[in-house]
């Protein structure tokens, strides 16, 4: 049996292979489009009426914690923090285990 050099598999994508490669299809990306674009409008429609949150907008629920905020209603205010918070820690958490992979002391060669 053979042995490949890791080179051997490595793929070689030039520019010319990516320019050469069949363009996109715009009716594909309209469509493709259009889908994702209801999915999270009806997600948003779906949780909006049962919770009262918006689950694919984090911005709305941004906007409508500083609306209640500012009328000094907090108690409706603090309503839309959960959403937002359950989008947010996950994401800083894997920060902080990016950032102590590359700050981690590295030992010295002898």
């Amino acid at each position: 049996m053979a042995v490949r050099s890791r080179d051997s598999l490595r793929l070689d994508m030039s520019s010319l292979d990516i320019a050469a490669s069949p363009p996109i299809r715009r009716d594909e990306t309209v469509q493709i489009s259009l889908l994702l674009a209801f999915a999270g409008g009806y997600l948003d429609g779906c949780t909006w009426i049962i919770h009262g949150v918006m689950a694919n907008a984090q911005m709305g629920n941004l906007v409508l914690l500083r609306v209640q905020g500012t009328v000094g209603e907090w108690d409706r205010a603090v309503h839309f923090v959960p959403p937002m918070a359950a989008l947010g820690l996950p994401v800083v958490a894997l920060l902080v285990v990016l950032l102590r992979r590359e700050v981690r002391p590295r030992k010295e060669l002898q």
